[in-house]
């Protein structure tokens, strides 16, 4: 047998050997390996009990007698490749050891933690150490060997070993360095995006108001209407608005200690996660390299650069919380974290099934016992529906509120999942595994929609659904570490493809956050088969490890650079997805800023007059408009004041002909609104002063009548919404406006005719009338 040809092996290099163990030693190691020894272990435990240690540094195997392999175990919960692993062997200088491996056919497995490798069965391992060490990379136990060998190596003979504390905690602050190196660029931007809308213009944010934050949806507070409550606002994320609430207690109005706050949330994220990978039992190699691609992936730069994504960043380190508990049996605690993760973002749905997938790969720190199963899920999918009630208190339903609102509210399921197949293949692919392209949002005729004779969307829709297929076959049937972290991402990513149920938009980047964590493991998972298969060339692997993980860390800070003015980052978004209409009005909001002095221009151009800022916020207010006319409310005074002082006036009209023609929802109910403000008024009556100052009296009195002649038609003017100073005020500066335009024609009976064809003055006079009453 293979115990006799090492026992022989041993009492030929004079090993001096310990005394046989006792039945009852024998005992004690198979009720800690939770299965029965091998024969082959048995009979050298039972001849040897171990032999002695050397005092060497490198490479030098030590085998551990029963006593000593129970007291070790006792205290290396932490140094566990994988939850289960016992420890019978130590290779010295690198503090790694040799590890039995329960198996789940009642066998034990050898892992040899020095060169990562796995060997099946204890047969197998005994007879590498005999026939081919070099493959475990150990040395010669004699003691002649021992002096030879360091004489080799002098100064790694020297050299202390390395504090169990720190090598226990290096991996997680190496992991959390890198986070925090690749998102340095993020902290020089300042709010873009909704950050505006959800931070400097939420009264329940600026007052943190418990009430607001819990009792009403998310985008309820950020409405200009912020004391009605919005049933429409689909999303309730109380626990992300409670923690930008607290930092504006902090920050007010400073961007830099939000982004300091939200790199922070990421090292912390990409550090869980790690512990996540351990506490699934991934060799500690694999799993930092998985948390190392992580922490640096080019996907991650919309989270990094928008302060409200802050979102996604705390939904991430409560899943992980929530996964790791669950492996280690801890289901309350499991639970609790759910609930928190879906409080931060809906996405946190899919808990419940990564958590299985996760027991179906064998990773599992504590074993399930009879009835442990159902109380963990039972638990995981409790928390799901608490959250789901809390939802429904809240905001009244659990999906969104107009179909309207939907990105698909018109295509057929199977446009639907044929765009979703091409849309995933190049972005979310390509945007994590090749750092590009890095767009954060995709409106409506940004992506093309495919149609049912689309062959390239058939061909990639199959092979999603083949390899989601195959991935769960090699699940089930042999616990894959590959298939499993592909599922991880599909499953992940599963409430927010639009396949289950539709949202508000395509897709982006932002989506794929804690979803990424399955492709930077399953490129860990092959990094280590390749590893195992280098055979003294694992060098090389280990540099172009170093190169990705560099140069994603690269990618992420060069994207992270254009945060730092918006109108480089909108024209970036615009680069790749010119039909965006949220970047584009973005954009067009920004160079209005520019042109009226109130934002610096980018560096490269601050030699453009402000007359050319304005002309670029018509042309891409006008844009967007063009594809979401939803978006009128926000744009409408911008543009209509760069459009006067930049002489183009005319060329809103048939873009308001267009917007009342689709009438879209709550546009008429809007504009009135706008119009009623007196800040609005005041810049009405700024912009055809300065019109009519220029000697264009025509081109006004013309735009007059075909832009706001029909929303001065609208039932704007209630007196019922405002006390009498109100009332008051909007009746002075509404006379005022009016008095205006009618100076415009004073000196020309061709503007006397054309005023009194126009229907703009007798419909300043009713409203004038109305709320002089």
């Amino acid at each position: 047998m293979i115990a006799e040809r090492v026992l022989e092996h041993w009492r030929k290099k004079k090993v001096k050997l310990g005394p046989p163990a006792s039945e009852l030693e024998l005992r004690r190691l198979e009720q800690r390996l939770g299965v029965p020894l091998p024969a082959e272990l048995r009979m050298l435990f039972a001849a040897a009990n171990g032999f002695e240690d050397y005092e060497a540094d490198e490479h030098i195997v030590s085998f551990w007698s029963i006593e000593r392999i129970l007291r070790e175990n006792a205290t290396m919960a932490d140094a566990r490749p994988r939850p289960g692993d016992v420890a019978i062997a130590d290779v010295l200088i690198f503090s790694s050891c040799i590890w039995l491996r329960p198996r789940a056919d009642q066998g034990l497995a050898v892992y040899v933690e020095e060169v990562q490798l796995e060997l099946p069965t204890v047969c197998e391992f005994l007879d590498a150490y005999l026939s081919d060490p070099g493959r475990l990379n150990l040395c010669d136990p004699h003691p002649m060997a021992v002096r030879q060998h360091l004489r080799r190596r002098p100064r790694i003979a020297r050299t202390p070993p390395m504090p169990a504390a720190l090598r226990s905690t290096l991996p997680y602050l190496l992991v959390a360095l890198l986070a925090l190196l690749a998102g340095l660029p993020a902290l020089r931007a300042g709010f873009v995006f909704d950050d505006t809308a959800q931070v400097l213009q939420n009264p329940a944010v600026r007052e943190l108001d418990l009430g607001k934050i819990f009792g009403r949806g998310y985008w309820a507070n950020a409405s200009e209407a912020a004391e009605s409550f919005d049933a429409g606002a689909e999303l309730y994320r109380p626990l992300t608005t409670l923690s930008i609430a607290s930092s504006y207690q902090l920050y007010g109005g400073h961007a830099l200690g939000y982004r300091v706050e939200n790199l922070v949330l990421h090292a912390l994220a990409s550090a869980l996660l790690l512990v996540l990978l351990l506490a699934w039992g991934f060799a500690r190699g694999t799993a930092c390299f998985a948390a190392a691609l992580f922490a640096v992936l080019p996907i991650h730069a919309e989270v990094l650069g928008s302060i409200i994504l802050r979102n996604e960043l705390l939904a991430a380190c409560a899943g992980a919380i929530a996964l790791a508990a669950h492996a280690r049996g801890r289901w309350l605690f499991a639970a609790a974290a759910t609930l928190a993760a879906l409080l931060a973002k809906e996405s946190a749905i899919a808990l419940p099934a990564l958590a299985w997938l996760a027991d179906r790969a064998g990773l599992r720190s504590v074993p399930n016992a009879r009835g442990d199963a159902w109380r963990a899920y039972g638990a995981l999918v409790g928390a799901c529906a608490v959250a789901l009630l809390l939802r429904v208190a809240v905001i009244g339903q659990l999906g969104l509120a107009d179909p309207k609102n939907l990105y698909f509210h018109e295509e057929s399921g199977v446009a639907v999942w044929l765009t979703m197949a091409r849309y995933a293949t190049e972005h979310y692919l390509g945007a994590t595994v090749l750092g590009w392209p890095l767009v954060f949002d995709f409106s409506p005729r940004s992506f093309a929609t495919s149609s049912a004779n689309d062959v390239l969307a058939w061909l990639l829709l199959c092979a999603w659904a083949a390899l989601s297929a195959a991935a769960l076959v090699a699940l089930v049937k042999r616990r894959s570490h590959a298939a499993f972290a592909f599922l991880f991402f599909v499953v992940a990513l599963g409430p927010t493809a639009n396949l289950l149920t539709r949202i508000g938009i395509l897709g982006a980047n932002r989506l794929a956050y804690f979803p990424s964590l399955g492709m930077a493991l399953l490129l860990a998972v092959l990094g280590e088969a390749l590893l195992r298969r280098a055979r003294g060339r694992e060098k090389p692997l280990l540099l172009a490890a170093a190169v990705l993980v560099l140069g994603y860390g690269v990618r992420t800070a060069s994207a992270l650079s254009a945060y730092a003015h918006p109108y480089a980052l909108y024209s970036s978004v615009l680069a790749h997805a010119p039909q965006n209409a949220l970047a584009r009005g973005s954009r067009g909001l920004i160079c209005y800023w520019i042109g009226v002095g109130k934002e610096a221009p980018p560096e490269a151009e601050r030699s453009l007059p402000p007359d050319a800022w304005l002309v670029r916020c018509v042309d891409d207010l006008k844009e967007s408009l063009s594809v979401a006319p939803s978006r009128w409310r926000a744009a409408m005074p911008n543009l209509v004041y760069a459009a006067f002082k930049t002489d183009r006036a005319l060329d809103l009209a048939p873009l308001w002909d267009d917007c009342l023609r689709r009438k879209e929802p709550g546009l008429a109910a809007s504009l009135p609104k706008l119009d009623g403000t007196p800040a609005s008024l005041e810049r009405w009556a700024s912009a055809l002063q300065g019109f009519a100052a220029r000697g264009s009296r025509e081109r006004a009195l013309a735009a007059i009548a075909r832009v706001f002649g029909p929303w001065a038609e609208l039932d704007a003017f209630d007196p019922r919404n405002a006390d009498a100073a109100a009332r008051a005020a909007h009746n002075e500066r509404l006379v005022a406006l009016r008095q205006l335009v009618r100076a415009l024609a004073q000196d020309s009976d061709r503007f006397t005719a054309a005023l009194a064809q126009s229907a703009l003055a007798p419909a300043f006079d009713r409203a004038a009338g109305r709320w002089a009453r």
